[in-house]
């Protein structure tokens, strides 16, 4: 029996189109990795774009969720060795604390607590890096901010009020909220935020301009958050948001 999309707006063709093409590339690429003297930062970094995309859009395409939850562990596990490998590469960009946000949200999306914790520490940026900016297309202080935050509830550190830029979108200001009801312990405001999250999330998923991205496949912040918050008993997961499908109960 063939999966049920869980999307209402998916364009099928396409995301039949980016599983497959995302499964294909991936095994391919683990093949080649599986040389003698290959499976570099940058190989591993591709190889974990190609299994986030392929999550997400066997999460849309309506595959078992168990699977979905493999896959993005798997993306997790990628970018951990990404960052372990730090320095290999001339490239230090490789490592950004963007990045680090990224593979935590996985690991948590994957329900895999154990590798989020082996991560976090790795979330950081080097003093004075240079892909480091306002405006940047690899990390901005917004970036980072969030990145960092992520990082230390991880760590069960406290963390300071986030105060984002102007330019910070609707998203990251309700994400930045959402990290600080969430260490604060304060379960009301949590859901509130998660929710009105999630429905900003669904909002912009559905529009033209994204309707082609993988990204706004699954709203993976929301889930992490919602994973993280119930490892820490800050709500149950029957006080979890339910009604919207980039939502799912895992």
């Amino acid at each position: 029996m063939s999966p049920v999309p869980r999307l209402p707006a998916l364009d099928l063709p396409w995301a039949e189109g980016i599983e497959r093409f995302c499964a294909e590339a991936g095994e391919q690429l683990a093949r080649e990795m599986a040389a003698p003297g290959s499976g570099g930062q940058i190989e591993h970094a591709l190889l974990a774009t190609y299994l986030e995309d392929l999550g997400l859009s066997r999460y849309a395409l309506g595959f078992p969720l168990d699977d979905v939850k493999e896959i993005f562990q798997l993306a997790a596990r990628a970018l951990l060795r990404v960052f372990e490998l730090r320095g290999t590469e001339p490239d230090e960009s490789l490592a950004n604390s963007r990045r680090g946000r990224e593979a935590l949200l996985l690991a948590l999306a994957a329900e895999d607590l154990a590798l989020a914790r082996s991560l976090a520490p790795h979330v950081e940026d080097p003093e004075g890096a240079s892909y480091l900016g306002p405006g940047s297309v690899v990390t901005t202080p917004d970036d980072q901010a969030l990145a960092k935050a992520w990082r230390d509830l991880v760590l069960s550190r406290p963390i300071p009020p986030l105060t984002l830029t102007p330019q910070a979108t609707p998203g990251a200001l309700l994400e930045a909220a959402a990290l600080e009801s969430l260490a604060a312990g304060d379960g009301a405001s949590f859901r509130a935020t998660l929710s009105r999250l999630v429905t900003w999330h669904e909002e912009q998923a559905t529009r033209e301009e994204h309707r082609h991205q993988p990204d706004w496949l699954l709203c993976l912040p929301g889930l992490a958050l919602a994973t993280l918050a119930v490892e820490r008993g800050v709500v149950g997961r029957g006080e979890l948001p339910g009604r919207s499908p980039y939502l799912p109960s895992f």
